[in-house]
Protein backbone atom coordinates (compact mmCIF):
# COMPACT_ATOMS: atom_id res chain seq x y z
CA UNK A 1 0.00 0.00 0.00
CA UNK A 2 3.15 2.03 -0.07
CA UNK A 3 3.74 2.29 -3.31
CA UNK A 4 3.50 5.49 -5.29
CA UNK A 5 0.09 5.99 -6.60
CA UNK A 6 -1.46 4.22 -3.67
CA UNK A 7 -3.61 7.09 -2.43
CA UNK A 8 -5.04 7.82 -5.62
CA UNK A 9 -5.33 4.27 -6.70
CA UNK A 10 -7.55 3.63 -3.43
CA UNK A 11 -8.93 6.80 -3.21
CA UNK A 12 -10.26 5.74 -7.31
CA UNK A 13 -11.55 2.54 -6.26
CA UNK A 14 -14.16 3.94 -3.54
CA UNK A 15 -14.85 7.23 -5.26
CA UNK A 16 -15.23 5.65 -8.97
CA UNK A 17 -16.74 2.60 -7.55
CA UNK A 18 -19.11 4.13 -5.96
CA UNK A 19 -20.14 6.26 -9.08
CA UNK A 20 -20.35 3.32 -11.28
CA UNK A 21 -22.89 1.45 -8.52
CA UNK A 22 -24.78 4.45 -8.25
CA UNK A 23 -25.33 4.77 -11.54
CA UNK A 24 -26.12 1.08 -12.23
CA UNK A 25 -28.87 1.22 -9.54
CA UNK A 26 -30.14 4.09 -11.28
CA UNK A 27 -30.24 2.78 -14.04
CA UNK A 28 -31.56 -0.52 -13.05
CA UNK A 29 -34.11 1.88 -11.31
CA UNK A 30 -35.02 3.17 -14.50
CA UNK A 31 -35.18 -0.20 -16.43
CA UNK A 32 -37.33 -2.40 -13.81
CA UNK A 33 -41.09 -1.21 -12.56
CA UNK A 34 -40.20 -2.70 -8.80
CA UNK A 35 -36.88 -0.42 -8.80
CA UNK A 36 -34.23 -0.57 -6.11
CA UNK A 37 -36.28 1.90 -4.40
CA UNK A 38 -33.78 4.68 -4.30
CA UNK A 39 -36.45 7.22 -4.91
CA UNK A 40 -38.74 8.73 -7.74
CA UNK A 41 -37.17 8.26 -11.20
CA UNK A 42 -34.97 11.09 -12.06
CA UNK A 43 -34.50 12.40 -8.90
CA UNK A 44 -31.45 14.60 -8.68
CA UNK A 45 -31.89 14.27 -4.93
CA UNK A 46 -31.94 10.86 -4.64
CA UNK A 47 -29.36 10.18 -7.00
CA UNK A 48 -27.18 12.25 -4.85
CA UNK A 49 -28.51 10.71 -1.39
CA UNK A 50 -27.96 7.06 -2.63
CA UNK A 51 -24.01 8.25 -4.33
CA UNK A 52 -23.74 9.25 -0.05
CA UNK A 53 -24.29 6.20 1.34
CA UNK A 54 -22.79 4.15 -1.16
CA UNK A 55 -19.64 5.76 -1.04
CA UNK A 56 -20.17 5.83 3.17
CA UNK A 57 -21.21 1.86 3.16
CA UNK A 58 -18.69 0.96 0.06
CA UNK A 59 -15.52 2.31 1.22
CA UNK A 60 -14.05 -0.78 2.99
CA UNK A 61 -15.09 -3.17 0.14
CA UNK A 62 -13.82 -0.99 -2.32
CA UNK A 63 -10.45 -0.96 -0.52
CA UNK A 64 -10.21 -4.44 0.08
CA UNK A 65 -11.50 -5.26 -4.06
CA UNK A 66 -8.90 -2.52 -5.26
CA UNK A 67 -6.41 -4.01 -2.85
CA UNK A 68 -7.06 -8.08 -3.66
CA UNK A 69 -7.22 -6.61 -7.80
CA UNK A 70 -3.47 -5.25 -7.70
CA UNK A 71 -2.40 -8.13 -5.45
CA UNK A 72 -3.89 -10.18 -8.51
CA UNK A 73 -2.72 -8.63 -11.21
CA UNK A 74 0.85 -8.19 -10.01
CA UNK A 75 1.05 -12.00 -9.23
CA UNK A 76 -0.47 -12.89 -13.11
CA UNK A 77 1.87 -9.99 -14.04
CA UNK A 78 -1.16 -8.75 -16.11
CA UNK A 79 -0.51 -5.29 -18.52
CA UNK A 80 -3.67 -5.16 -20.75
CA UNK A 81 -6.94 -3.23 -19.66
CA UNK A 82 -9.13 -6.26 -20.66
CA UNK A 83 -7.01 -8.70 -18.34
CA UNK A 84 -8.07 -5.62 -15.32
CA UNK A 85 -11.59 -6.00 -16.30
CA UNK A 86 -12.16 -9.51 -17.01
CA UNK A 87 -10.14 -9.63 -13.06
CA UNK A 88 -12.21 -7.41 -11.33
CA UNK A 89 -15.83 -9.14 -12.71
CA UNK A 90 -14.18 -12.50 -11.40
CA UNK A 91 -12.96 -10.94 -8.16
CA UNK A 92 -16.57 -9.26 -7.57
CA UNK A 93 -18.20 -12.85 -7.38
CA UNK A 94 -16.36 -14.46 -4.46
CA UNK A 95 -16.89 -10.68 -2.76
CA UNK A 96 -20.32 -10.91 -3.32
CA UNK A 97 -20.88 -14.79 -1.99
CA UNK A 98 -18.48 -13.19 0.85
CA UNK A 99 -20.96 -10.20 1.85
CA UNK A 100 -23.82 -12.54 1.70
CA UNK A 101 -21.78 -15.48 4.15
CA UNK A 102 -21.16 -12.46 6.60
CA UNK A 103 -24.36 -10.74 6.59
CA UNK A 104 -26.29 -14.68 6.81
CA UNK A 105 -23.36 -15.55 9.51
CA UNK A 106 -24.45 -12.41 11.57
CA UNK A 107 -27.91 -12.82 11.43
CA UNK A 108 -27.44 -16.76 12.92
CA UNK A 109 -25.32 -15.42 15.35
CA UNK A 110 -27.62 -12.61 16.44
CA UNK A 111 -24.85 -9.97 16.67
CA UNK A 112 -25.92 -6.67 18.64
CA UNK A 113 -24.59 -3.38 19.75
CA UNK A 114 -21.08 -2.22 18.46
CA UNK A 115 -20.25 -5.47 16.71
CA UNK A 116 -23.37 -5.15 14.59
CA UNK A 117 -22.97 -1.24 13.90
CA UNK A 118 -18.80 -2.26 12.94
CA UNK A 119 -20.58 -5.09 10.61
CA UNK A 120 -22.93 -2.72 8.72
CA UNK A 121 -20.16 -0.25 7.96
CA UNK A 122 -18.04 -3.05 7.03
CA UNK A 123 -20.11 -4.96 4.63
CA UNK A 124 -24.05 -5.27 5.67
CA UNK A 125 -24.67 -1.50 4.31
CA UNK A 126 -24.25 -3.15 0.86
CA UNK A 127 -26.14 -6.55 1.60
CA UNK A 128 -29.31 -5.50 -0.48
CA UNK A 129 -27.49 -5.62 -3.48
CA UNK A 130 -25.23 -8.25 -2.78
CA UNK A 131 -28.38 -10.74 -1.94
CA UNK A 132 -31.04 -9.24 -4.43
CA UNK A 133 -29.15 -7.46 -7.05
CA UNK A 134 -25.79 -9.26 -7.20
CA UNK A 135 -25.58 -9.13 -11.06
CA UNK A 136 -25.64 -5.73 -10.87
CA UNK A 137 -21.64 -5.34 -9.30
CA UNK A 138 -20.22 -7.32 -12.93
CA UNK A 139 -20.58 -4.27 -15.14
CA UNK A 140 -19.30 -2.03 -12.35
CA UNK A 141 -16.39 -3.89 -11.49
CA UNK A 142 -15.41 -3.87 -14.59
CA UNK A 143 -15.43 -0.60 -14.98
CA UNK A 144 -13.66 0.25 -11.80
CA UNK A 145 -10.70 -2.65 -12.45
CA UNK A 146 -10.12 -0.63 -16.25
CA UNK A 147 -9.71 2.85 -14.01
CA UNK A 148 -7.84 1.29 -11.50
CA UNK A 149 -5.95 -0.30 -14.53
CA UNK A 150 -5.09 3.05 -15.89
CA UNK A 151 -4.07 4.46 -12.20
CA UNK A 152 -1.73 1.39 -12.31
CA UNK A 153 -0.10 2.27 -15.39
CA UNK A 154 0.23 6.06 -14.91
CA UNK A 155 2.41 5.35 -11.99
CA UNK A 156 3.69 2.76 -12.75
CA UNK A 157 5.47 4.60 -16.04
CA UNK A 158 6.53 7.55 -13.92
CA UNK A 159 8.47 5.08 -11.59
CA UNK A 160 10.17 3.55 -14.49
CA UNK A 161 11.18 7.18 -15.93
Amino acid sequence: MTRRGSLVYYLTSWICGAFFLTIAMFLQERARPEGMGIGPSGAGAAIITTYFLVLVFGAFLSVVFAFLLRLLMDLFRAEKLWEWALAGVVLSIPMTYAVRGASRVTDTIGLQGAGRQIAVFLFLGVRGIAEHHALLGLPVAALTAAVLFLIHRAFSQNAES
